[in-house]
């Protein structure tokens, strides 16, 4: 299974710019893709470990080797390490058909199989067809009225499929596997009409600098386009319009009230690192001493049960505490962290991380829902609970909840 892709794959800001830019978002795209999922019930998946050739109009997932040119801006297969998330110029990894395809078509993707599963479908079960009925059902009430609760709804289904917490009755690794790959692809398809004006990609989005020919509407499958005459991107999901700041501020993370009230000093410092990078020798110094600059910003952060328990405090949960961040420019969680292009106009681009086709992307742990972890009682002591109880506050952990 693989995760969603919310990444600022090209860092692109500016705070004087009077380009357009143009932000494509499919509707509902994961209840969408569930359109195209298997039935989980009749379908067998056939083993072919010697096979060197991808089959065509198969539904398959495969292990791969792939390579993209080294001028390539984008790539197209995702690769994980240490807990994240990229996409390099080469790499080995385990991934979907129509994102295999996607890749090869509209990226110039080269693979070369290393091992096979064959999708073999026994029905033509269509299981999530009334996806389809509610989305135009949310549509007639207004997604941001009486509609809201079945928008929320939809889009909860992704995430019962790719739970690994709690219960897990509707845990299904094939289908949020694929749920994820069929929305990259369709992102694949929309930037590959014009790369080198695509400036950033999010989940379910596309921001370019020119119009894309994409299906635009109102029904399932189909974008929605927003024009922005001016765009400021901090970070991934950090993101605003210097001449209609009160209005189009996007944030992660932080309340939106807390990036707007910050964003003159994000103007400030971008602008005063873009000086020194235009400095001699300045441009492979700053990277290559790490000398990204960041914002400091102050939110009031609500302290679950995960948060709880991954402190071992499980005492702490439903308070509220105070912390300040860091909210840095910083690129290379994503991008070869030392290869910029720095722009005229105020901004820079990055680029895909190098590595070896023989570095293999690490896989998911299998999911264990009966899992047992160790949190300090009231007492100092520690003491080991089910984590389930603990997350889903049954009534024989009550003790551990916050109390008067």
């Amino acid at each position: 299974m693989l995760p969603t892709m919310e990444v600022a794959l090209r860092f692109h800001t500016s705070d004087y710019w009077t380009v357009q830019f143009y932000e494509y978002d499919l509707r509902s795209a994961y209840p969408a893709a569930m359109l195209d999922l298997p039935c989980p019930l009749h379908t067998e998946w056939e083993h072919k470990p010697r096979v060197r050739r991808l089959p065509e109009g198969e539904l398959y997932l495969a292990k791969v080797s792939f390579s993209h040119s080294d001028d390539a801006l984008w790539c197209g297969l995702p690769f994980r390490q240490d807990g994240g998330l990229f996409w390099p110029y080469q790499g080995t990894g385990w991934d979907w058909s129509v994102e295999i395809e996607a890749a090869r078509r509209f990226l110039h993707t080269s693979v070369i199989v290393r091992d096979l599963w064959i999708a073999r479908r026994r029905c033509d079960c269509r299981p999530f067809d009334w996806v389809r009925d509610v989305y135009e059902k949310r549509r007639q009430l207004g997604s941001d009225s009486r509609g809201y609760p079945l928008k929320l709804g939809l889009n909860s289904l992704y995430g019962k499929m790719a739970q690994r917490c709690g219960r897990g009755p509707y845990h299904d690794a094939v289908s949020a596997g694929l749920i994820t790959a069929i929305t990259r692809a369709r992102l694949i398809e929309a930037l590959a009409q014009d790369p080198q004006a695509v400036v950033m990609l999010a989940t379910d989005a596309v921001f370019s600098t020119t119009p894309l020919a994409l299906d635009i509407g109102g029904g399932l499958r189909q974008w929605e386009c927003h024009e922005w005459p001016d765009l400021f991107i901090a970070q991934p999901g950090v993101y605003w319009s210097p001449s209609d700041i009160s209005m189009l501020v996007k944030s992660r993370g932080a309340p939106r009230s807390v990036i707007g009230e910050a964003a003159p000093r994000f103007v400030e410092v971008w602008g005063e690192w873009q000086d020194l990078l235009r400095r001699p020798g300045s441009r492979d110094l700053l990277p290559a001493e790490r000398q990204i600059p960041s914002v400091p910003v102050t939110v009031r952060v609500f302290i679950g049960c995960r948060l709880a328990l991954h402190r071992g405090k499980p005492w702490l949960a439903g308070k509220w505490e105070e912390v300040t961040r860091h909210e840095s420019f910083e690129w290379r969680t994503k991008r070869d962290p030392m290869r910029i292009s720095v722009g005229d106009e105020g901004y820079i681009a990055t680029f895909p991380r190098v590595q070896s086709i023989f570095a293999e992307s690490e896989g998911y742990e299998p999911a264990d829902f009966d899992r047992l972890i160790e949190i300090s009682g009231e007492s100092g002591s520690a003491v080991e609970i089910d984590e389930n109880m603990m997350l889903e506050a049954m009534p024989d952990y009550t003790p551990f909840l916050p109390h008067e």
